[in-house]
Parts: structure tokens; sequence; C-alpha cells
């Protein structure tokens, strides 16, 4: 029995880590009965530990709490994905819905990282191919902390911030993410000459059965809002300050006021994740290479 317990503590041993299962349930110790018991009680009382029945009891206690705590987790983390968003159909794109796995799963991670990533992520099921969602490059090796990031990011609703030097792979994570979760994936790449009318929208004169309207055309970033997609704002640190505060709202989950269009608010799509790339953290960097970058 003691032999027994031991294995399952010990985390470095491979064979261990194969017979662990995923399911959140606690494994129920019996205690040992009659000779068997006497036997192992003298053991303890000799490393001057409690009797088997108490340290039974304890770890079985300790297991049902962790498992308990593991299937609340992981039903917090279905209920927001799923009753957030259980299905979506637009006129040009097919219909799909939202299901819930494991990370490491849906990312092939084995071996020792695999426990990093034991957690359950939202993954979109289209019915047909998705015009939006990337290709998946089978040659891309993910690296853990970034991808944990991201899928930290995804999971709990936040905007992120990608930074670092250009060619790094900022962009490319976002996009192979959201190629293997079947994201849609929507990019703006800023630069000194995004306006708050590209971002929001503008009046356009149209032709409306031989007579000249005026109708509202919606920018990029209420496009954004209403799909359920993962948003890279590339090259965020280019974009000019004044025209950035128009994100602000949008950003804290507000939705977007469009005084252009009579004050018309757009509510953000439940699944839509907002990530902002970036060769500085806002204030320039320390090689003096970025030029502009605010």
């Amino acid at each position: 029995a003691c032999r027994h317990i031991v294995r399952h503590m010990n985390d470095d041993d491979d064979e261990v880590e194969d017979e662990l299962e995923v399911k959140p349930t606690a494994t129920k110790y019996d205690v040992p009965k009659g000779a068997e018991s006497s036997l192992i009680d003298l053991a303890l009382k000799n490393a001057k530990l409690p009797p088997i029945a108490t340290l039974i009891e304890e770890i079985n206690g300790a297991a049902e709490k962790i498992a308990e705590a593991q299937a609340k987790a992981e039903s917090d983390a279905a209920m927001m994905a799923s009753a957030s968003v259980p299905e979506v159909s637009s006129g040009e794109y097919p219909s799909g819905k939202v299901t819930i796995k494991t990370a490491a799963d849906v990312f092939g991670i084995a071996g020792v990282k695999r426990k990093m990533f034991e957690f359950k992520i939202p993954v979109w099921e289209w019915d047909t191919p998705h015009p939006l969602v990337p290709a998946v490059d089978e040659n891309y090796v993910f690296r853990s902390e970034p991808l944990l990031m991201v899928l930290y990011a995804i999971i709990t609703n936040q905007p992120a911030w990608l930074h670092g030097h250009t060619g790094c792979g900022k962009t490319t994570l976002l996009e192979q993410v959201s190629a293997l979760t079947c994201f849609p994936f929507l990019r703006v790449n800023f630069d000194s000459e995004i306006s708050r009318a590209d971002l929001l929208g503008r009046d356009t004169l149209v032709n409306d059965g031989g007579a000249t309207a005026s109708t509202f055309v919606e920018g990029i970033l209420p496009q954004m809002l209403q799909t359920p997609c993962i948003a890279c704002f590339d090259e965020c640190d280019f974009i000019r300050a004044d025209v950035s505060y128009v994100m602000q709202r949008a950003l804290e989950g507000n939705g977007l006021l469009l005084t252009e269009d009579g004050g018309r608010l757009i509510k953000p799509h439940p699944m839509f994740r907002a990530f902002a790339t970036a060769n500085t953290v806002g204030q320039g960097d320390e090689f003096g290479m970025y030029q502009g970058a605010r």
C-alpha cells in the first residue's frame, strides 16, 4: 500500500504519467485489514508516522478535494465558452458551434510538458471550411510560454499585447493558434495613416434607385467586434495616439458607440478576442531600431 501511494506521488516517473487519468476522478484507497494492517502500522510506528488508516483517510480526503476543484474549473470553462455562443450562422460564412477540448490534445503536446496544458479551451467546429480560418502549418513548433499566455488570454477574454523584434513570430503564433482552434483570424496593420474613419466607418454616397443617398459604411473595428474571431492589431505602437483612444471602450468590453451613425451601440461578440502585436512595449526599445514607435 505504501509503495502504491509513493508511486502515484512521483511526478518524475514516466510510467506513472501514462497511468494518470485526465478525467477529474478521485482515487480511493482501501485500508488494509487484519495482520497486513498490523504489520504496516508497526513499520509506520517505527518511522514515527501515523497509522495507515489515518494516512489513507487524509489521502482520500485530499484526492476528493482536488477532483472537485478540477471538475469545477472544467465546468466553468465549458460554461464560459459553450453557453455564451452555442452556434453561429452568417450569410456568407458557414454555421459553427463551440466545443470544449483539452489544450494538450488540440496542440499535440506530449511528454512532461503535457501537464502544463491539461486544461480546457474553446474550439470552433464549422459545417464547412471557414474562409477566415488560417491554414495549419504542420512544421510550426509551439513554444510553451508564449502559447500559455495566448491561451490564457483566450480563456479569460482579456486583451493581450505581444511584443518582440521584427520576425520573431508574434503574428504567426496567433495565426497558428487560430488555425488549430478554428477561430477566424482578422488582422489590421496599423500605421500613422490609419484614421478614426478607417476604424469606425464613414458616410458614403450610393446610388439608390437612381437617387443619390448617404449611407454609413462600418469600419474595421465594428466588423471585428461583431465577428467571433481572434483580432490582431498589428504594429499597434505605430498608430497615432489620438486615434488609438477610439479603441478604448471596445477593449474594455463595453461595446462601441458609433456617434457617426446616430449613436448606435455595437456590442462585442462573446467570442471576440483582441490581441496587439508590436516591436516595443509602447515607449520605444533599447536598440533605437523602431523610429516612430509610440
